[in-house]
């Protein structure tokens, strides 16, 4: 079963794994090389965000082992619009496992962050990326040009999903993708 569960220590090695591959790292802001303490220093800089409610870094656990990092970033409080990123590690790659995470990452932040509209925003390269938008039920609404040094000049299509389309394709997620509408784990360990 798919789970999301805040970001901490427990899978520093894991991450730091997955994301030295530069086939997970190609299509994300994280950079590359990635270091050799990249993940400790990443722990150490967003689990203090999460405890102070300004951005939602969780892990997806598959059956309790660590496949990937999802959550809710760059949040407008004024406006209760957050940005979504996730990335699986290459063997979890095709598996149905993003969409899950995304659908669990979109009700948390719906429901537990209380957020009115949530964006993705993907390289318009990053086709399964987009299928995985998709599929949740997020809607395309436009292009931008990156201004992020490691994209630069490249093309992204951004999505969104607002709090109101949610709760009407909930439903069907839950179903389809067959987890517990409470797959997400608030408790720390």
């Amino acid at each position: 079963m798919i789970q999301i569960h805040p970001l901490n220590d427990r899978f520093v090695t894991e991450i730091q794994l997955h994301v030295s591959n530069p086939k997970v790292a190609a299509m994300t802001y994280l950079p590359e090389p990635y270091p050799e303490d990249g993940a400790q220093v990443f722990v150490g800089l967003f689990v203090p965000l999460l405890e102070q409610g300004v951005e939602f870094p969780y892990m997806i656990l598959e059956n309790d082992h660590f496949v990937g990092m999802t959550g809710i970033t760059r949040i407008d409080f004024s406006t209760m619009t957050g940005e979504v990123g996730y990335w699986l590690g290459e063997p979890f790659w095709g598996k149905g496992m993003a969409s899950r995470a995304l659908a669990l990452t979109t009700e948390m932040g719906f429901m537990i962050v209380g957020l009115e509209k949530i964006l993705g925003i993907v390289l318009s390269r990053h086709l399964a990326s987009m299928r995985v938008l998709e599929k949740v039920g997020y809607e395309c609404t436009g292009t931008i040009i990156e201004s992020v040094p490691k994209f630069k000049g490249e093309t992204s299509v951004v999505y969104e999903m607002e709090k109101k389309r949610w709760q009407q394709v909930r439903s069907s997620n839950i179903r389809r993708m067959g987890f517990p509408p409470n797959g997400f784990s608030l408790e720390e360990d």
